[in-house]
């Protein structure tokens, strides 16, 4: 047979008898029956007395029944005690009864009468000697060994039961509350034990002596009571179980039945019953057993009395009894009574209730009196109202129809004496149907721009009456930041909020005409709108200022910004755009980045000596964000300024003023640093020069002092408090110092970082030795010598742009402008091929290298050239 049939044989083995593979096909006897799973088999599982394996139910099956054994009858009656015999024990054959001797015998009975394998079931000494004669004598040899053996065998079972069971009584009784908790429980943990092999009063392990016997209490502690706290001791409750264990079992069965709670009806009989004494009972048991002092209480008559002396007690209760007469009538006389109290008690509540009933309905006669007679006052008073409102029903045209004068006097006089009514009834809504066309004719063929006063203060007298709650929208600067819900609101006031009559009075009688004249307005000339606005401002709800604002002057001014331009304008922009501040504020915000590109591109060909620059500019000092400033002085103006810097001369003899004078222009808008550092690259190091040149050939101290002070005079206060300023002028004053002192001076300690700075030193130092002659005269000579020599050196001053071109020449290098382009503000140049930028605020060269804008040398730009 293959492995696969062998596999299978093996699957197929526990399901079927007698089963065998035959041409690839099985066959088999019969289906095996399994064993189906009870309750106590899913509860206990391996531990249920019905789990054994199938192969040991078949072998019990098959096992064949022991004929050894001798038959026995067992009387009707009573055969020992029930409570030593185990419950789960099988009746088996037995050759002696342990109970009573039957009446009758039978076969193989007791008594006198001998029977095939049996013995009497009389006293054990009237069989002990003959015993052994009776059975060797009875039983064949072979036959009577067996039964004999097995006889012996199943009495020695019984008697280690017996000692078992009495091993367990006694553990039991040692320990009578083991296991009492479970009376609360099924006995599930106890069921479990048993069915493991475990027995009452057994320790737990292998050799059922060296585990605990006890289970593990659990004690309570008080309530919020920590685990440290106290020390919890056992000897109170090992004395009690000890003092059970001493007094008997009797003592131990009733102390778990004392805890039981008496109160329910299965534990009537356990309950407490109260025994009720007789006097007689009470004085008979008094000799006997002495009194302790308690109170006793004498319930018998109509009221509870305390008794002291017990001798007169029966005495007394006969006297009162003896005194009423009649007894049965005076029961009845006493039902009458309790019933005609009952009856006067029931009508006295009736009647409390009805008299409950009358002062409620009086208050509430009175509550609905008193609401009569106020719906009768607000009648009366709506019924005024309705009179004065139907006066002003007749509409413009009519004879009878009353002016906007007097339509108003009838709704003011109702604001102020019929409030409650005016709010309740909305009554604003009827004074927008009267007030609308007395507005809309006044307001007929009217002009905005051309008159707007028009009607003003009519709409600020019926605003109040319009908006009773008094919601007005205040004037002043931060309404534009009001979120307005007007919305696209257009002639017929859809979009208006309906509940606002005051609103919707303003968007039909006001917005339209200034909506036509808005069409016409030129931003360029904001007066005509802003005299409109600021008359109407107070009288205008913010949604109807928002939307002016938003909707009429908003598109106006964006697309006048977009249509500026600056070297081509007259007005300058901050004219007509500034005044908008007040209203728009931050809306204006989407207007300043057109409004510098502007500016910048119109810069670009600005000289410094051109003072409409700084006029164009200054207005937008403080409109600007700081940094966005920042940057537009530094791309547009700083560049510019430092050239006038670079290109200015500083001599002391005849000293042109003017560069400086325009660079000084801008100290108002541009930050003190940024011009301490101008001045400090262009400006200080040729003055520390001419000062260091001066005061080294014999100068006339009055004058360098008078020049330094004039100097210092130049600049303006706040400037001249900036550090870097005043640290260029201490250098100074302490190289004036040293001059006096005699001693030789320094160089500056602030030199030119320009690039033509050591030809212009060159040239300097030729101009003092061509004076030097003159400079040995006394001091008005002296001082013309140096006046000379100075001028010689202001003379032949180079810029960077110069050198650059003669450098050039030098080289026979093309140098020449690129018209239109610009980089940071600065011309771009093409020397040879490369384009390049001269910075001649930091006297460096930049170069176009891929891509970046990078500083060079002029070696570095003559390589690239000749490439």
């Amino acid at each position: 047979m293959d492995e696969e049939q062998q596999r299978e044989r093996f699957d197929l083995d526990n399901d079927y008898e007698g089963g065998e593979f035959i041409g690839g096909e099985f066959y088999y006897r019969k289906k095996r029956s399994k064993r189906q799973q009870t309750e106590e088999d899913r509860l206990y599982g391996v531990f249920a007395d019905g789990s054994d394996s199938d192969d040991d139910r078949r072998s019990r099956k098959r096992e064949r029944a022991d004929y050894s054994a001798p038959v026995s009858f067992v009387s009707k009656g009573t055969a020992g005690s029930a409570e030593q015999a185990p419950k789960d024990e099988e009746v088996r054959p037995s050759f002696a009864t342990t109970g009573p001797a039957a009446a009758g015998a039978g076969l193989g009975a007791g008594g006198g009468h001998g029977g095939l394998g049996f013995t009497s079931a009389g006293p054990a000494n009237q069989q002990g000697q003959e015993e052994d004669e009776e059975e060797e004598s009875v039983l064949p040899t072979a036959f009577g060994a067996r039964i004999k053996a097995k006889a012996a065998k199943r009495r020695q079972e019984e008697q280690q039961q017996k000692k078992q069971e009495t091993q367990r009584q006694a553990s039991q009784t040692a320990d009578p509350e083991f296991g009492t908790f479970e009376r609360f429980t099924k006995g599930i943990g106890m069921k479990l034990l048993q069915k493991m092999g475990y027995k009452p009063g057994e320790g737990l392990g292998r050799e059922k002596k060296t585990g605990i016997a006890k289970p593990v209490e659990a004690k309570m502690r008080p309530k919020k009571v920590g685990m440290g706290f106290g020390v919890r001791h056992q000897d109170s409750d090992d004395e009690s179980a000890q003092q059970r264990t001493a007094q008997g079992p009797q003592a131990t069965q009733q102390a778990p039945q004392q805890q039981k709670a008496t109160w329910r009806k299965k534990n009537k009989d356990v309950r407490v019953q109260r025994e009720y004494k007789s006097a007689a009972e009470v004085l008979a048991a008094a000799p006997a057993k002495p009194l302790a002092a308690q109170p006793i209480l004498d319930m018998r008559g109509p009221q509870a009395r305390l008794i002291t002396n017990l001798e007169h007690l029966n005495v007394q209760a006969e006297d009162e009894s003896a005194k009423a007469p009649m007894p049965e009538l005076q029961h009845n006389l006493q039902l009458l009574v309790d019933l005609a109290e009952a009856d006067i008690q029931k009508l006295d509540a009736k009647l409390r209730h009805e008299q409950d009933t009358a002062a409620l309905l009086v208050r509430e006669k009175k509550r609905l009196e008193d609401e009569a007679t106020l719906q009768a006052e607000q009648l009366e008073r709506l019924g005024e109202v309705l009179q004065e409102v139907s006066r002003c029903a007749a509409l413009p045209g009519d004879p009878n129809a009353l002016s906007l004068q007097q339509v108003e006097a009838v709704y003011s006089s109702l604001l102020k004496t019929y409030r409650e009514e005016y709010m309740l009834y909305n009554l604003a809504g009827a004074a927008l149907s009267h007030a609308m066309p007395r507005l809309s004719a006044a307001l007929q063929g009217w002009s905005p721009l051309a008159d707007p006063q028009r009607c003003v203060a009519d709409f600020r007298r019926w605003r109040p009456l319009l908006e009773p709650s008094g919601h007005t929208a205040g004037g002043g600067t931060a309404l534009f930041a009001a979120s307005g819900a007007f919305g696209n609101m257009d002639g017929a006031g859809g979009a208006a909020d309906a509940q606002d009559p005051y609103l919707l009075l303003v968007s039909e009688a006001v917005l339209p005409p200034l909506r036509a004249a808005c069409t016409t307005w030129e931003p360029r000339d904001p007066e005509a709108l802003l005299t409109f606005l600021e008359a109407w401002e107070p009288v205008l709800p913010r949604a109807a200022l928002q939307h002016i604002l938003d909707m009429l002057v908003m598109p106006r001014l964006r697309a006048a910004v977009t249509q500026w331009e600056p070297r081509q304008e007259t007005v300058p922009i901050h004219a007509w755009l500034h005044p908008w501040l007040p209203f728009l504020g931050s809306a204006l915000e989407e207007l300043y980045p057109v409004i510098r590109h502007k500016l910048g591109v119109a810069l670009q060909a600005w000289h410094p000596s051109d003072s409409s620059a700084l006029v164009l500019l200054r207005p937008w000092h403080r409109v600007f964000d700081a940094s966005e400033w920042d940057a537009l002085l530094l791309r547009c103006i700083v560049p510019k300024l430092a050239m006038a810097l670079q290109a200015f001369a500083v001599n002391p003899v005849a000293q042109d003023m003017a560069p400086f004078q325009w660079v000084m222009g801008w100290n108002e808008v541009l930050p003190h640093h940024h011009m301490a550092a101008l001045l400090d690259v262009g400006f200080f190091p040729k003055w520390h020069q001419v000062l260091h040149y001066w005061l080294s050939h014999t100068p006339n101290y009055d004058e360098v002092t008078a020049w330094y002070l004039g100097w210092k005079a130049a600049f303006p206060p706040g400037l001249l408090d900036h550090e870097r300023v005043r640290r260029q002028f201490n250098a100074a004053l302490n190289m004036m110092n040293t001059a006096v002192d005699g001693t030789v001076l320094p160089m500056p300690s602030v030199a030119p970082t320009s690039a033509y700075s050591s030809r212009w030193a060159a040239d300097l130092a030729e101009a003092a030795a061509g004076a030097a002659p003159a400079a040995a005269a006394p001091g008005p000579t002296a001082s013309k010598a140096t006046a000379a020599a100075m001028g010689m050196g202001a003379s032949t001053e180079l810029t960077l742009r110069d050198l650059v071109q003669r450098f050039a020449e030098e080289y026979s290098i093309q140098f020449l402008p690129k018209f239109g382009r610009f980089q940071d503000g600065q011309q771009v140049y093409s020397f040879g091929s490369t384009s390049i930028v001269l910075d001649n605020v930091h006297s460096t060269i930049r170069a176009l290298v891929r891509d970046r804008w990078a500083p060079v040398t002029l070696e570095t730009l003559l390589q690239q050239s000749l490439k």
